[in-house]
């Protein structure tokens, strides 16, 4: 799965439409110019399937890939998710910047969002 590990039972559209609602309105429109009309049509789809959906251990399994993958760039401290599990910081602090440094980075951001989208 290109540098991804699942632990959950969403699919990689459905994990794309987790994070891309996780990111925002203003974020997200600048990640528009990054997808292919078929990609945001996948995306817009699960988005819409995943309206009123909430499963808390799911969207935190999705959340802790997404960390993941920033530690892999250097946008996330390496030892956030242990931080985080070992309740050393509150995930609420840790949630915007984050989600911020995945703001700034939007080409690669939407690069790994495209992986997801790609799966079956």
């Amino acid at each position: 799965m290109s540098g991804f590990i699942v632990q959950n039972t969403l699919s990689g559209k459905d994990m794309a439409a987790v994070i891309f609602g996780e990111l925002g309105l203003f974020a997200t429109e600048g990640l528009l110019k990054y997808f292919t009309t078929d990609e945001l049509k996948k995306l817009s789809r699960h988005m819409k399937n995943l309206s009123g959906w909430y499963d808390v251990n799911a969207e935190n399994s999705v959340l802790e890939e997404f960390v993941r993958f920033g530690i892999t760039k250097n946008w996330v401290p390496s030892d956030t998710l242990r931080r985080i599990n070992e309740n050393a910081v509150r995930a609420a602090e840790v949630h915007d910047p984050v989600m911020d440094k995945f703001r700034e980075n939007k080409d690669a951001v939407a690069k790994a969002l495209s992986m997801w989208l790609k799966e079956d």
